[in-house]
């Protein structure tokens, strides 16, 4: 999937949201999740060109090479602008260890803008976006918003932590690749 990029934005336009301690958090290249109950924004600083963290998520293939919980990954259908995939995941909740599967729509939106939504799947609910958006040629923000519900009666919120959790752990994880895949195009 191919995109162009916005021109380079302020990191400080960028976190106006973000109080003091979570904008050092940032800062310092910790991941930062905002949100609660199924609403989530996420946000990392990523030490790379736009493009490199745009392959990164765009690397449907190999997702589970390098994203928690990610068992396996499917790529149904392609195109420039749209990708359908299926996704195995692993996850622990309480005592137990659960899979799930889903099938997502990704689609570019708009410059550095890929949406996703649920085709099918073990989850109730799942939508959103991810957003690339330079900071200078070797660094950029990250951005991903997205909505998910589960039907899982008294573990529903359970659900809400782990997810939460796994969005900080992901965009470390995008984080380190995009990083790792800079340092090999710099050698």
């Amino acid at each position: 999937m191919q995109t162009s990029f916005p021109t380079y934005q302020s990191l400080d336009a960028l976190t106006t949201r973000l109080s003091n301690l979570q904008n050092q958090s940032l800062r310092r290249g910790e991941a930062v999740v905002l949100g609660r109950a199924g609403e989530y924004v996420a946000q990392v600083l990523i030490e790379s060109a736009p493009e490199t963290a745009w392959q990164v998520l765009t690397d449907f293939e190999h997702l589970a090479q390098f994203l928690p919980n990610v068992a396996a990954t499917q790529v149904l259908e392609a195109s420039a602008q749209r990708t359908v995939v299926e996704q195995t995941n692993v996850s622990q909740i309480l005592f137990a260890q659960m899979q799930s599967k889903i099938r997502t729509e990704n689609r570019v939106m708009a410059p550095g803008k890929l949406g996703f939504r649920l085709l099918e799947g073990d989850l109730s609910h799942l939508q959103g976006y991810w957003q690339v958006l330079p900071l200078s040629m070797s660094q950029v923000f990250v951005m991903q918003v997205v909505s998910a519900e589960a039907d899982m009666g008294l573990l529903e919120g359970s659900f809400h932590l782990l997810f939460r959790e796994t969005l900080k752990h992901t965009l470390t994880a995008i984080q380190q690749e995009a990083q790792g895949r800079a340092l090999l195009q710099a050698a």
